[in-house]
């Protein structure tokens, strides 16, 4: 997943099951596996006075998904990764009470091995 660009999300959204995350703007339709989740968090940038957040789901390799807080579908995402065992709702409390850029961690797969 090669992420679809942050602007102009009117037409964005986000659908979730229980084997895959879907994003979509358009026709533009891309795919990440659950099974293949490697880590989660919150990135948040600050152009002038204007702060965005967006979810980042990495995958494996080079695989992501950034997606634009407020688009349509996000709460079932939500809802999906507050199952994923110890995920850090506090981390995402910190990224939404906060005013500064950076990367909020809310969660890494377990390493084996």
């Amino acid at each position: 997943m090669s992420s679809i660009a942050l602007s102009n999300t009117k037409e964005a959204w986000v659908r979730c099951d229980a084997q895959v995350v879907t994003l979509g703007r358009g026709a533009a339709v891309e795919t990440l596996n659950w099974e293949h989740l490697q880590s989660v968090s919150i990135e948040a940038q600050v152009q002038g006075e204007e702060r965005s957040l967006c979810w980042r789901l990495q995958g494996l390799g080079v695989r992501r998904c950034l997606i634009p807080f407020g688009l349509s579908g996000e709460a079932e995402l939500l809802h999906h990764l507050q199952r994923l065992a110890g995920f850090d709702v506090l981390a995402v409390a910190d990224a939404l009470c906060g005013s500064a850029e950076g990367r909020f961690i809310c969660w890494r797969r377990e390493r084996v091995g």
